[in-house]
């Protein structure tokens, strides 16, 4: 019995993994399907290509004669799944993104484009490190996309937000505060969303210029919503009592360099320096010494990045990006007991 199964299993895998073969008429109807588009035609013969694991694709070039366009239908083998199969996917969207883009004039945005697997990929980028900045990025996208695409298709975005720390370490870039998002407009509740990316990481990293744009109860209701919030204790155990505006990283980096040294102000710990550059005296009587231009150390894997001093002793992180420590190190090194609400909810 448990044979007879396994065949017809193995059937069913067979017959669910046989290529679908398109014609003209299979990718008008896509297209028609996907995008409303009516008045195209389609390349008699698809394009053969060869796929990155040497399998064969094919690409129909399709035109757009309402907007007097070319863009690319690709018909996709996927081998890599229970069931393999082939589905079409295309790049109208980018291509009407990127025809529209070349008559429009901006300071603020840009479009980056480029080719992958024979598609074309547009994103409108822009760049922000300001409340103002950010919400002008998003006015003047909604304001593009209203006249040059009349909201019709979804067009992808990158907002990336300017910090101190970005690329500090060559081969990695510091991206939490950006935002990413793909829409035919971008709403209310999506600037909200971008808004709250920026409050979170200007206090991750203590950025107080940016932090000036926001009003308390706004830091606070941030702050509140976000699983990464930092509580104290005097014991492992608990009861965490959590800061209604420090946080930690939202990519669970762990502590800033410049949080543990606001914590350490607001709980008596001595210390000397500011929150860019300081040192201790631990627990376990060594000194420990931390800034954010510290970096240059070389790791196994050949990165070089961040480290701190420990009794003079460059000693690495955890990660050569990282220049956040996380929690046990920190009750390790100072005796201070924090944990992230997510840790809480955990247990």
């Amino acid at each position: 019995m448990k044979r007879i199964m396994l065949i017809a299993f193995l059937c069913i895998i067979f017959l669910c993994g046989c290529r679908k073969e398109y014609d003209e008429k299979d990718i008008k109807e896509y297209v028609k399907t996907e995008y409303g588009l009516k008045s195209v035609s389609v390349e008699e013969k698809p394009e053969a290509i060869q796929d990155e694991d040497d399998r064969t694709d094919y690409i129909w070039t399709v035109t757009d004669k309402k907007h007097n366009m070319k863009f690319r239908v690709l018909d996709d083998f996927r081998a890599d799944s229970l069931f393999p199969g082939n589905n079409l996917t295309s790049d109208y969207e980018d291509v009407r993104l990127a025809q529209a883009f070349e008559q429009y004039d901006s300071k603020k945005l840009s479009l980056e484009t480029k080719t992958q697997y024979a598609l074309c990929r547009a994103t409108i980028r822009g760049n922000y490190s300001s409340r103002q900045e950010l919400q002008e990025l998003f006015e003047e996208t909604n304001a593009f996309l209203k006249e040059y695409l009349d909201n019709e298709v979804k067009v992808s975005i990158h907002f990336t937000m300017d910090t101190p720390y970005r690329d500090a370490v060559e081969g990695y870039e510091m991206d939490s505060g950006d935002y990413r998002g793909t829409a035919t407009k971008f709403t209310e509740e999506m600037y909200e969303e971008a808004e709250g990316n920026l409050i979170l990481t200007a206090l991750d990293y203590s950025l107080d210029a940016c932090l000036e744009q926001f009003t308390e109860e706004e830091i606070e209701e941030a702050v509140a919503n976000s699983k990464y919030r930092l509580g104290i204790a005097d014991s492992e155990e608990g009861p965490y009592e959590y800061y209604d505006d420090l946080v930690a990283s939202r990519f669970s980096y762990g502590v800033s360099f410049s949080t543990l040294y606001e914590i350490f102000i607001r709980e008596g710990y001595s210390v000397e320096g500011d929150k860019n550059h300081y040192s201790f005296v631990g627990v376990d009587g060594s000194t420990y010494e931390i800034s954010y231009d510290f970096v240059g150390y070389e790791y196994k894997d050949g990165k070089v990045g961040y480290y701190y001093l420990k009794d003079g002793v460059e000693t690495p992180m955890d990660a050569y990006f990282y220049n956040h420590f996380e929690t046990p190190f920190i009750r390790d090194a100072t005796g201070i007991y924090l944990r992230e609400y997510w840790q809480e909810e955990e247990k």
